[in-house]
């Protein structure tokens, strides 16, 4: 199996998250694109995110189809899993990251700017499921067209 080459800049990790409508993906990691919020722990699964008072649910399902991804909080969360999931597969429990978020061609262009500052919302303070993460933030983003 071929190594995966990491990319940084300046200690800033660039780190490429594929918001897909079936899956979210990283270079590492893939997981279907669904999330469910309780506000309590979920009892029988690992993949779960704990943010903002909430526990999210990743990955069982699919979520129903939405054009633009901005609209709720679903497709934060999910980036935030992948973020997590991806960090994981790093070994890293702390980071500094430059993410790199894909759009279909046919939304690239409408939604580049909204889509860039829904990922900057840089309201990050989480622990994923079985997963300890202690510092990572979100230094930039940008929307590019998926392929």
């Amino acid at each position: 199996m071929t190594k995966l080459r990491d990319y940084n800049m300046n200690g800033t990790i660039i780190l490429g998250v594929d918001a897909g409508y079936g899956n979210y993906k990283t270079a590492r990691c893939c997981f279907a694109t669904s999330v469910s919020r309780s506000s309590q722990p979920p009892v029988f699964t690992r993949d779960y995110l704990e943010y903002e008072g909430g526990y999210y649910t990743i990955g069982e399902g699919h979520k129903d189809f939405v054009a633009e991804k901005s609209k709720d909080d679903d497709n934060y969360i999910l980036t935030l899993a992948a973020i997590a999931k991806e960090l994981k597969a790093r070994g890293l429990s702390a980071a500094k990251i430059h993410l790199a978020v894909g759009l279909p061609l046919k939304w690239v262009q409408a939604q580049r700017d909204s889509f860039r500052e829904y990922m900057m919302q840089n309201r990050i303070s989480m622990q994923a499921g079985v997963i300890r993460l202690t510092s990572w933030t979100v230094r930039s983003c940008h929307s590019v067209m998926q392929r």
